[in-house]
């Protein structure tokens, strides 16, 4: 082979980087010598002048400055390192310790509170008569405790501490010292009445903290089912890649074939071009793959967020576990069950729907008048000293009661009504979200099922069409030989060759992530995974 138009293509074959870490394939195609009687008689090619500058090619292949490792990683392993390490998982893990300050927050709506009141007055106002003092100088504190029931209602207890005096000739005790002990209830007995109302705010609070639980476990199954996948995805992106690598072998392999029947005048130099042809389309698939091998590595160390593999560094990730493939028998029926009763949204669903019955009986609630019931109880002291008013008071000798009822009704009631009826149409719409959700698990379920044993019988076609294309192959290469075929249909059967392989690793991997998508649908990824969830109650 001595004509010129060849060279650019054996140029670009004699050095070819591919996807395999550091590992570099070269080309061991010999370049036959160029006369230079050849040089001048060969066609020239016209170049406008360049705008940007050019960029030498260089055809040796590059000394690497830095050596590449290798970490050969099982799915446990991938997927505990995607646990450890991953953001989105990190982030969710956050959400129930929020949510369960919401609810020590809630819980605390009741408890007690210390209450102090101090006054001071000191008046001189005239006075029509000498029993009655025109300046009066009082200083009163009444320290406290109120308590927020479960009823609704509230009970303080003040202890009123007061020092009066004034100018009145005809008083007794001046100054007087006063110390009672009050006991006041508070009570409503209509709308806020009763533990339902009053705790309501609690026990959203309390779902919306399991529902912080479910989500984060929801977050988990899918980092699993994501790291599952693109594991997967590696592992074909490699197998695609020696797929490919094969193919450019056996497109070098066809040039020599071509290249020896043409020094040996059993073939016209045509055949060269088709071969050559042929290995730079193979060139361009390699190159295809190659890219694609790098994107899913990177895929793979974004989910996983290991330190020690970094998105940016080369270190090449090799998948260890092994495709399997089986002929399950799955039980559609069992399966629905099992999704029915696992699926965290079906729980989350179910959560919301017990909010919105909270809402709606609270609002009910308000509908009802406002009858409130005032009770207070309270025991007088009276003497010359403080110590004089605390024996008194503890003699219990000036006992008052008092009962109040307070009634409001609000006329139309307009604001209440609208609210309750807004909260059955939200209860409403979320029963109807959540049986469209049921409604899609159980499509979800039927749907990778179909796939399991579509993706098996697409495996089983592929090994087929795998064994009855390399008979075809090798059919093809033998008639080559013997001058009966022409390289473009050697090239051809190497095309459907490569399909049929490229094929059956796209069956195997696709039989692998739809076990996986299965065991997202039935809720039983983790349990897969072997991973036993567990939330933490945090303080």
């Amino acid at each position: 082979m001595n004509d010129p138009r060849h060279l650019p293509i054996l140029l670009a074959l004699v050095t070819i980087p591919l996807a395999s870490g550091c590992s570099f394939f070269r080309s061991e195609l010999p370049v036959a010598p160029i006369r230079q009687d050849q040089l001048r008689s060969a066609p020239t090619l016209e170049l406008q002048p360049a705008t940007q500058p050019t960029t030498q090619v260089t055809t040796t292949r590059p000394i690497p400055t830095t050596q590449v490792t290798e970490v050969h990683l099982s799915l446990a392993d991938t997927r505990n390192r995607a646990l450890r390490n991953n953001l989105e998982l990190a982030s969710s893990l956050i959400d129930p310790g929020v949510s369960q300050q919401a609810l020590s927050a809630e819980e605390a709506a009741f408890d007690a509170s210390f209450t102090t009141r101090v006054d001071y007055s000191n008046l001189d106002q005239p006075t029509a008569s000498r029993l009655v003092g025109s300046q009066l100088e009082n200083l009163s504190v009444t320290p406290g405790i109120s308590i927020p029931l479960h009823t609704g209602g509230t009970v303080s207890i003040d202890v009123p501490m007061s020092r009066s005096k004034n100018n009145n000739e005809f008083s007794e005790l001046n100054p007087a010292y006063e110390s009672d002990l009050s006991l006041s209830v508070r009570q409503p007995l209509l709308r806020g009445a009763g533990a339902e109302y009053a705790d309501r705010r609690i026990q959203i609070a309390f779902y919306q903290q399991e529902q912080a639980e479910l989500r984060t476990k929801l977050e988990a199954t899918r980092v699993i089912a994501n790291v599952d996948r693109a594991f997967w995805r590696l592992a074909a992106a490699r197998r695609e890649l020696d797929v490919r690598v094969a193919g450019l072998d056996l497109t070098r392999a066809q040039l020599e074939r071509a290249r020896r029947r043409v020094n040996a005048l059993q073939a016209a130099e045509i055949e060269i071009t088709r071969a050559e042809s042929g290995a730079a389309d193979q060139l361009e698939l390699v190159i295809t793959a190659e890219n694609n091998l790098k994107q899913r590595q990177r895929e793979l160390k974004q989910l996983m967020n290991d330190p020690a593999l970094p998105i940016e560094e080369p270190t090449i990730v090799v998948p260890e576990s092994p495709m399997t493939t089986l002929d399950l028998n799955l039980d559609r029926v069992a399966l629905i069950k099992s999704a029915t009763a696992q699926r965290t949204e079906l729980m989350d669903a179910e959560l919301q729907v017990i909010q919105r019955s909270i809402d709606v009986a609270s609002t009910r609630n308000e509908m009802l008048p406002l009858v409130t019931l005032d009770y207070t109880y309270n025991i007088n002291g009276l003497g010359p000293s403080f110590d004089d008013s605390i024996d008194e008071t503890g003699r219990m000798d000036y006992v008052d009661h008092r009962i109040g009822l307070q009634v409001e009704i609000p006329i139309g009631n307009r604001a209440a009504r609208a609210r309750y009826r807004q909260a059955l149409l939200n209860r409403l719409k979320t029963l109807t979200d959540r049986n469209a959700q049921a409604l899609q698990i159980r499509r979800e379920v039927l749907d990778a099922v179909d796939t399991i044993q579509t993706n098996f019988q697409r495996v089983q076609a592929a090994r087929q069409r795998v064994a009855l294309n390399q008979r075809l192959y090798e059919g093809e290469v033998r008639q080559f030989n013997q001058g009966q075929r022409t390289s473009t249909e050697v090239l051809d059967a190497q095309v459907k060759l490569q399909d049929a392989e490229s094929s059956l690793v796209s069956a195997e991997t696709e039989y692998q992530i739809a076990q996986i998508d299965l065991a997202f649908a039935t809720g039983t990824t983790l349990g897969q995974a072997k991973i036993a969830w567990t939330p933490v109650m945090r303080p």
